[in-house]
């Protein structure tokens, strides 16, 4: 009985040590709905995405010159290129220049594009092998691991499209063909009866002409029907879409490692924060500036991050061996990003103490959802798409995909700047949001446990 009245003490101590600290109880109130706000926003963000494929920029360029085919004028480059734009599969958008599409997508403003050669109705209307119209869809599988894969599918599905839509243009064509020979060898027989009736009638020496007659009477009871050129399996299949991509991923976990290394970074600087009480000073820095204190306070946990982000740069390099392109600019993101995110934090629990903990985790959930380190943010749609430009783990998402892949046309310095602004952004809120509890050297360390 004695062991049950101990836990029922501990029990009321605790709870009536949160009510004597209301932000306490708010912190903890804050932590039950986490994990329930946090599958909410992952979950619906990759909910549905391909009904939100329509937002996702797809250029078009078409350069295809058409071809004259059995007295038949044909631009299947054309008429590709309609499809498309009516269907609205993607956000399609058409374009004649074929360098900057591609810089598109290397830049991430495209997803792909589609590039209909100048000489592709040529080579895919006569069907003379198999694969010899091809239409070239490049995307860039750095940028996004999930957009080249829907990139891939739409290939394969636009292959075969086109080549069922040419495949009834040309029984269209043959049995028009066909229907005008027999029109003009019915009126030819008709001809050839009359001449043959006519040459009976002719002297002996007319044989040579009754001889040719017949023999045309004959070739045209045979049947005029031109058949169609090319093999059969180059008419079965005259056209190949061609993936060209920009900046390979090796594997889907490398592919993802550029949405799970931010996330490690934020969770590693939010564990960082329970080193030292943010919001606890020694009396003995009480009238010292503010950036003075900031800095003092935040040295011990910068230095843990950079500590971790050195672990994740080996484990990344060396554990998983995942090739990364520049890693010196991937082991500079991993630094700042892991400073900017340990300021973050430290602004958010110095100004709201135990709730800051709380919007920590939901802001790491929030930036999982809304960074497009795995999902393209056109695909998510709704809030997410609007407010991804806005925070820094999207930057950091595409700095580590510059660095690891040489994705977004190699340009990692724009996004570790803004990485950095957002760092120097936390600093500055953490010195003029909140205030310290100044106590002196020999209560500090009790202040810090009850705390």
């Amino acid at each position: 009985m004695k062991f049950f009245s101990q836990i029922a003490f501990i029990v009321r101590d605790e709870v009536n040590f949160l009510l004597l600290y209301p932000k306490k109880l708010l912190g903890g109130a804050v932590m039950v709905f986490v994990p329930a706000m946090y599958c909410v926003l992952y979950i619906t963000s990759v909910w549905d995405p391909e009904t939100h494929t329509k937002a996702l920029p797809v250029a078009v360029v078409n350069l295809d010159q058409g071809v004259q085919y059995r007295e038949h004028a044909f631009n299947v480059g054309w008429e590709i290129a309609t499809r498309l734009e009516d269907s609205e599969r993607f956000g399609f958008v058409m374009s004649d220049d074929e360098p900057k599409a591609r810089a598109l997508v290397r830049q991430g403003k495209l997803a792909f594009v589609v590039i209909i050669p100048r000489d592709f109705s040529a080579n895919a209307v006569p069907g003379s092998e198999a694969g010899a119209g091809k239409v070239v869809i490049y995307t860039s599988q750095g940028n996004n691991f999930e957009t080249a894969a829907i990139a891939k599918r739409f290939a394969e599905t636009l292959g075969r499209e086109i080549n069922a839509r040419l495949n009834e243009q040309r029984w269209v064509l043959m049995l028009h063909n066909e229907a005008s020979a027999q029109y003009h060898a019915d009126r030819l027989r008709l001809a050839v009866v009359k001449l043959r009736a006519s040459a009976a009638v002719l002297s002996p020496g007319s044989e040579e002409i009754t001889a040719g007659v017949r023999a045309l009477a004959d070739e045209l009871a045979k049947g005029k029907v031109d058949s169609l050129e090319g093999s059969a399996e180059g008419l079965a299949n005259s056209v190949e879409a061609v993936l060209e991509i920009d900046a390979p991923v090796e594997n889907i976990g490398s592919g993802f490692a550029s949405n799970v290394v931010p996330g490690a970074l934020w969770l590693g600087a939010a564990v960082a924060a329970f080193l030292v009480h943010i919001r606890v000073l020694s009396r003995d820095a009480q009238f010292f500036s503010r950036p003075a204190q900031v800095s003092g306070k935040f040295i011990l946990p910068a230095v843990v991050v950079l500590l971790q982000s050195l672990m994740v740069l080996l484990v990344v390099l060396f554990g998983l061996k995942i090739h990364t392109v520049n890693p010196w600019a991937f082991a500079l993101t991993l630094s700042l990003s892991s400073l900017a995110f340990m300021t973050i934090v430290f602004a958010l629990n110095k100004a709201f103490g135990d709730a800051g903990e709380g919007i920590t985790m939901f802001l790491l959930a929030l930036q999982m959802s809304s960074s497009g380190g795995i999902l393209p943010v056109e695909l998510i749609g709704g809030v997410f798409e609007y407010i991804s430009p806005w925070l820094p783990l999207t930057w950091v998402v595409e700095s580590i995909k510059v660095s690891m892949f040489g994705a977004y046309a190699g340009a990692w310095q724009l996004p570790l700047f803004l990485v950095g602004l957002a760092g120097l952004a936390g600093f500055a809120f953490a010195c003029a949001l909140g205030s310290w509890r100044f106590v002196g050297s020999s209560t500090q360390r009790s202040t810090m446990e009850s705390e």
